[in-house]
């Protein structure tokens, strides 16, 4: 996205671009949302009121492409529509000296204004169609809220000039009318008559649209122009003291019944050398909206920042969902209690048999093929000689296969308990967060995920990390330099042990010449390696749980992982793209626009 414009020569340019960015941020985050209808709908939900006077108001109209809406007002058969031919030097609007004639307004913009215009943008509070006569005007068989939009070529893009039905008119639809060209205009030209300017409900009407913002311009019709326009000055001054207008410019139209079809003619003020057609093209569109938007200005700020704050905290509920399952999945694994099997075992081992001298090992590699070969008759010796039962040997295999199974079945508990959760949770959040999780979890395979988080935790990998295995040697060598005493008894216990087989064999082999000697070798291998087996575990035994710790932890770290991976992420695979398009500026550059906007409106 475009980085915040700072535009700081003036608050007037300042408040200008704040709305014309705030605008185009807001259509640009509504288009974003497209793909998210349920984020959508939730974001703009009651919206209507202060989004279309933004789109449709404030926006074109209070930006430097804004265009001022003159509404041509007045009394019955005061001569408005004569009044806007005048202005347009063309004759639009049907106009009648000896009785009313539009019953409903028309709307003259320029070329490049007639498109908004006609599709019913510039006056949203009105249904617009193109009048292809001037007599369409008086159709009383349209609706009431019925627009008629022509083109007038003379028109500058800032002015939009409207001819409008009565304001005090009998009929009561032109009542609602009246209304809303009030409201829609941002200048009323009052045209009104000797007969008519103290009418009571016309001085209202105008005496309203003042006290609303609106610039109201007196035009009186019909002048007499005699002893210098005397009368219509007076006639004037009583009006904009009744309609408690500001003294300012006033405009007159001598009588003449030639300017319903000769329409090339000007209307001049009274005191100044200007004419009412001159006058509305200098006035400032700009300056002249905020004032007549006042109050509509203050509405829209107020809403807005209320829209962001909502917005702002929809972000955050959004942003924290994540969060709340990743918690959730570690509190789960964490009461998963993985055993690495003979792995531990023989890293040990390995570990301390590093230390033996050079003979010892050497020794030792000896009896360890040895008992390896030997294996078969010490089992049989076991059983016939001795008496001891032969129980069926379970192969490493077998074994490993058993405690991983044991550790699926676990694995597989917390997995489906997870599943739940994240079942059961969406049926208790807010429709928002909730609604968009949960196609994605009606397209979760949940067993399909477990089996998966299975096959990660005991597949092909899953045997003792480097850095546990790094662990490991730092403990048993702080351990090894820490007990000199128990080291000197261990590394003479297992020199012992590694002897004492070929010690025994020796003189088994001289007395007998040579009967027993495998047998015994047979027995005391296998038997000097379990039991120097068990010595280690048992010195290590203060160590050996803090030895397991961080390896489990990681393989718990390693499940949570998992279960964020294949079910947590599927299941918010919506909620977390929705979530990228409010984390992706337009809440920080609405704000920003927001800003520039109330400053320049305070400041002006």
């Amino acid at each position: 996205m475009d980085e915040v414009l700072h535009i700081t020569e003036t608050p007037e340019s300042s408040f200008q671009t704040g709305i014309l960015g705030f605008n185009e941020t807001l259509s640009e985050l509504a288009v974003a949302l497209d793909a998210f209808p349920r984020l959508r709908d939730a974001v703009f939900d009651e919206c209507d009121e202060w989004l279309r006077l933004l789109r449709h108001k404030l926006a074109p109209q209070l930006t430097g492409d804004g265009c001022l809406v003159v509404a041509v007002a007045g009394g019955t058969n005061t001569g408005k529509s004569t009044v806007f031919n005048v202005l347009l030097g063309a004759r639009k609007s049907a106009a009648c000296s000896t009785a009313a004639a539009t019953c409903a307004p028309v709307l003259a913009t320029s070329d490049t204004r007639y498109e908004a215009a006609a599709n019913g943008v510039m006056m949203p509070e009105f249904a617009a169609l193109t009048l292809d006569a001037p007599e369409d005007a008086t159709r009383y068989d349209m609706p009431e809220e019925t627009l008629w939009v022509t083109r007038a070529p003379c028109l500058p893009d800032s002015l939009a000039l409207l001819d409008t039905p009565d304001v005090d008119s009998i009929e009561r639809r032109n009542w609602k009318v009246a209304d809303h060209i009030r409201a829609a205009g941002d200048v009323i030209i009052a045209v009104l008559t000797p007969e008519k300017y103290k009418d009571a409900r016309v001085v209202d009407f105008f005496r309203q649209a003042h006290a609303s913002g609106r610039h109201v311009i007196p035009v009186m019709n019909k002048a007499n122009p005699a002893n210098d326009f005397a009368a219509p000055r007076a006639q004037l001054a009583e009006f904009v003291q009744d309609a408690e207008l500001e003294n300012g410019l006033s405009f007159v139209m001598p009588f003449d019944y030639a300017v319903e079809h000769d329409v090339h003619r000007e209307i001049h003020a009274l005191d100044d050398d200007i004419s009412l057609d001159a006058y509305l093209r200098g006035l400032d569109v700009t300056a002249l909206k905020r004032s007549v938007y006042h109050d509509t200005l203050e509405y829209v700020l107020f809403e807005s920042a209320q829209f962001l704050e909502r917005l702002n905290a929809l972000r955050d509920r959004l942003g924290a969902v994540a969060p709340s399952y990743e918690k959730r999945a570690h509190t789960l694994a964490s009461v998963y209690t993985p055993q690495p099997g003979e792995a531990m075992s023989k890293l040990l081992h390995e570990q301390i048999r590093v230390q033996r001298s050079k003979v010892v090992r050497g020794i030792a590699r000896v009896n360890d093929a040895a008992a390896r070969g030997l294996k078969p008759m010490a089992r049989f010796m076991k059983h016939r000689v001795l008496g001891m039962p032969a129980p069926r040997e379970i192969s490493a295999e077998e074994r490993l296969e058993m405690l991983r199974e044991h550790q699926r079945d676990h694995i597989v508990r917390i997995a489906n308990d997870f599943a739940t959760v994240l079942y059961e949770s969406v049926r208790d959040m807010e429709p928002v967060t909730g609604g968009l999780m949960h196609d994605a979890l009606d397209d979760l395979d949940v067993d399909h995920a477990v089996n998966d988080i299975a096959e990660e935790m005991l597949g092909e990998g899953s045997d003792l990390s480097d850095a546990f295995k790094e662990h490991v040697m730092r403990t048993i060598s702080q351990w090894w330099h820490d007990n000199p005493a128990q080291r000197r008894l261990l590394l003479e216990l297992d020199a012992l042990m590694v002897f004492a087989p070929t010690a025994i064999a020796v003189p088994v082999a001289v007395f007998s010449a040579g009967i027993g000697a495998p047998e015994m070798m047979a027995i005391a291998g296998p038997m000097a390696g379990e039991f120097v087996a068990r010595v280690m575990e048992n010195k290590f035994a203060d160590q050996w749980v803090g030895l397991l710790q961080p390896w489990q932890q990681e393989q718990r770290d390693k499940l949570a992982g998992g279960l964020q991976t294949y079910m947590t992420m599927p299941a918010l695979r919506v909620l977390a793209e929705a979530a990228t398009v409010l984390d992706s500026g337009y809440v920080e550059q609405l704000r920003s626009y927001w800003e520039q906007c109330q400053t320049g409106f305070q400041e002006s």
